[in-house]
């Protein structure tokens, strides 16, 4: 079952900016979970010495922990290229009989 999904956006500026520009985009009932760099995470409550490079990955969930379908995806992604973020590749956030099958950020 689809949970979430990473959005992996090319992005120069700081985190906490970052995360002003995806949080009004996620779908209905969605939220903006977590932003890591390099697998270390710096949105909320990173430290500003973390080292970043230019892709930052953005992780949307379901506030209430109901399936992420592919329409939400959809809409997460439309929203994006109307915001002007610059999005790079998305990866689907699954759960195997309950089990988590993604990875954590270091952190999170």
């Amino acid at each position: 079952e689809q949970v979430g999904v990473d959005v992996f956006v090319g992005w120069k500026g700081t985190p906490d900016e970052l995360a002003a520009k995806l949080k009004p985009i996620a779908p209905a009932g969605a939220e903006l979970v977590v932003l890591s760099n390099r697998g270390q995470k710096v949105w909320p409550n990173g430290s500003a010495e973390t080292f970043t490079v230019d892709i930052t990955r953005a992780r949307f969930q379901n506030i209430d922990g109901s399936p992420f379908g592919r329409s939400a995806v959809i809409e997460l992604l439309t929203n994006a290229d109307r915001a002007g973020i610059d999005f790079v590749k998305t990866e689907g956030l699954f759960t195997f009989d309950g089990e988590r099958g993604f990875s954590l950020a270091q952190g999170q």
